[in-house]
């Protein structure tokens, strides 16, 4: 593999990496707008003390969300994905679950995944009901508070199955689709939740908005995912699920054990109006988990794609790993910074009475950085058993936050609970470091995330600094030290300048059509006229071969071979290829199917020997030329000598045209 191979295709996955980010994000940045706005009402019409006990009943829903999907949501899109938030499986269990299922089957897993969530919300939803006035008493003091039980148990189930039916564009690939429903679902909870507010409904309104608007929210994604759905029921399946979701139960109860128990234990050793504030902080706080949401759920559905497996083969994996968790280091310390130096600004978007939760928004910040860290230490050491330490590390998180929240809270009240996530995620991290370094496996540049990292620390003391001038300052100083960030990590070499044009690059081809450059004028007019003309009905007007082949004459799978050994010409891969896999590659090339059944045939188009890295450069030129313009596919023909005959196909190879 060449080196500028190698470069092209680091991109091409920076790229594509950064697009799928990109997309999320912004649906995530739409999101954190909303958020902003319902915090900046909410405080306005709930006062500290009812602030805090509205906290603790969406935690209550949350847990809720939780226990209907435990296992079941991460077994069911294992079963048919390979890749969920919480890891990915291994290579071999990959193999087993979803790399032999074909998109019928996939369609009627999913099918069965969703009846299973409703019947068992279902089932547990009317437990609920049945004992809403006992549990009302019992934790709200108030059996008459059984109304309020039920719109908890309400919001939590309709969470359940949004996060079924949400997660699945994802995985297929759709993350414009995906971007769209979770755009669409905190505008409608917002627009039913806030007019409940106003009219003086309190967390009974937050409880409605929330419940209904997700329900409506699933009801859209089930119609833009309709296809992707067998409304069948398979007792396989299930057992498949159950099999291995099992491995996933100790990670999720882990994870929500460290995202939610915070608040219950400060409750138990503060006032509500404390918690209150609490809560305030973490919902801007919280703003830095979608950041680090939209990197790690582009990533895991790319990590299964051929053009990440053509980049582990050239650039190896140790090194994409090194590269993936440096830049993220780099940007979680550029994002913290924002969130340190802009606190006492952002807490304006509460209430006046909220201004004293502003040291907490960093502290909460990090906490949820220190997650996405676990989850990418965890992705990018490839050591051997790793898939069975990562839940043994997330036990030891939960005990270690439990163990930190207990031990800080009583003294420190809220800056004693805030500081316990991140010592959870911290002591998993170093686990899994641990053992990666006993395995003799140590991907990660800690030169240059150290020395990130210390650039960061001071650009926030200088901000600190700046402030303490006063006047002009306060503004100017800030602007300052964001400003100094980068600059400092290209004075010390943590960011080459080689690396700057590589991502101005990565950034030009993430917001391009496709992410991909569009110039091959010159080559397309170096081609014959008849096969120009077979280009551009491929590949511009999306035509299949059997309907190329109708109109000129050819055998269709003479035309998905003689598209395959043209983009091979254009991309300049010399000498021919096998004319039994140069027909399936034409097949996957002109294939209209779904994303993710378009990736389940190029897995075993490599299995069967073809390089993961022409797959690629073959699937990037066929996109380039897609995007070519009019004028591009004109001019005269240029004279070639005759092309060379093809040889017979045998008989006994099957087309897939």
């Amino acid at each position: 593999m060449s080196p500028r191979r190698h470069v092209d295709l680091s991109t091409a996955v920076a790229a594509a990496l950064g697009r799928h980010t990109a997309i999320y994000g912004a649906s995530f940045g739409v999101g954190i707008v909303l958020q902003l706005v319902n915090l900046g009402v909410l405080t306005r019409y709930l006062s500290p003390s009812e602030f805090g006990k509205l906290g603790i009943a969406l935690v209550a829903a949350a847990l809720l969300t939780v226990v209907y999907n435990m296992g079941s949501l991460q077994g069911a899109l294992s079963w048919a994905f390979g890749a969920i938030d919480e890891g990915e499986l291994d290579e071999g269990e990959i193999d087993e679950a979803t790399r032999r299922r074909s998109g019928a089957e996939k369609r009627r897993a999913l099918g069965t995944a969703l009846i299973l969530t409703l019947a068992i919300v279902g089932l547990g939803t009317a437990l609920i009901a049945a004992l809403a006035r006992p549990l009302a008493s019992l934790f709200l003091g108030d059996a008459g508070e059984a109304s309020l039980v039920l719109l908890v148990a309400a919001s939590g189930a309709s969470g359940a199955i949004w996060r079924l039916v949400v997660n699945v564009p994802r995985l297929e690939l759709r993350p414009v689709t995906f971007a769209a429903l979770n755009t669409a679902r905190p505008l409608i909870v917002l627009g039913i939740s806030l007019p409940l507010v106003i009219e003086g409904h309190g967390a009974s309104g937050v409880l409605a908005g929330t419940a209904g608007g997700t329900v409506l929210a699933a009801a859209i994604g089930l119609v833009a995912s309709r296809r992707s759905f067998a409304f069948t029921f398979s007792r396989e399946d299930v057992r498949g699920m159950i099999g291995l979701g099992r491995l996933f139960i100790p990670i999720v109860a882990a994870f929500w054990v460290i995202q939610n128990v915070d608040l219950l234990i400060l409750s138990k050793f503060a006032s509500h109006t404390d918690v209150g504030l609490y809560r305030a902080a973490s919902r801007i706080g919280g703003g830095l988990s979608y950041l680090v949401s939209a990197f790690l759920m582009a990533w895991a559905p790319l990590r299964l794609t051929p053009l990440f497996a053509a980049a582990e083969e050239s650039a190896g994996q140790s090194r994409l790993a090194s590269l993936t968790t440096t830049y993220f280091a780099l940007l979680c310390f550029g994002a913290l910074l924002v969130l340190i130096v802009a606190a006492d600004a952002l807490i304006r978007v509460a209430g006046p009475e909220y201004r004293e939760a502003a040291p907490l928004i960093p502290l909460l910040g990090l906490a949820f950085l220190a997650s996405g860290a676990f989850i990418v230490i965890y992705r990018g050491v490839r050591m051997p058993g790793r898939r069975r330490a990562y839940p043994r590390m997330a036990v030891l998180s939960a005990v270690a936050f439990l163990v930190a929240a207990f031990a800080l809270t009583p003294p420190f009240g809220a800056y004693g609970a805030a500081v316990a996530p991140t010592i959870g995620f911290a002591a998993g991290s170093v686990g899994l470091l641990l053992l990666a370094r006993r395995a003799g496996y140590a991907p990660f540049d800690w030169r240059r995330i150290l020395v990130g990292a210390f650039a960061a620390t001071a650009c926030v003391l200088a901000a600190v600094l700046f402030e303490g001038l006063g006047g002009s300052w306060t503004v100017v100083g800030p602007v300052i030290a964001l400003v100094a960030y980068p600059a400092l990590l290209l004075a010390t070499g943590v960011i080459s300048w080689t690396e700057l044009r590589q991502g101005l690059e990565v950034t030009r081809r993430a917001v391009g059509p496709s992410g991909i450059a569009t110039d091959m004028t010159g080559k397309l007019e170096s081609l014959s006229g008849p096969d120009r003309a077979l280009l551009r009905s491929l590949a511009r007007d999306g035509a299949s071969p059997g309907e190329v082949a109708a109109a000129s004459g050819m055998d269709a799978a003479d035309v998905a071979r003689r598209l395959v050994a043209l983009l091979r010409e254009l991309v300049g891969h010399a000498g021919g290829g096998d004319r039994e896999r140069d027909l399936w590659l034409g097949a996957l090339l002109t294939s209209d199917e779904p994303p993710y059944e378009r990736e389940a045939r190029t897995r075993r188009l490599v299995t069967a020997g073809i390089p993961a890295a022409e797959i690629d450069a073959l699937t990037q030129t066929m996109e380039r030329l897609r995007f070519e313009p009019a004028e591009a596919w004109g001019g005269e023909p240029a004279e070639k000598a005759a092309e060379p005959p093809l040889a017979a196909v045998p008989g006994d190879v099957p087309s897939p045209l």
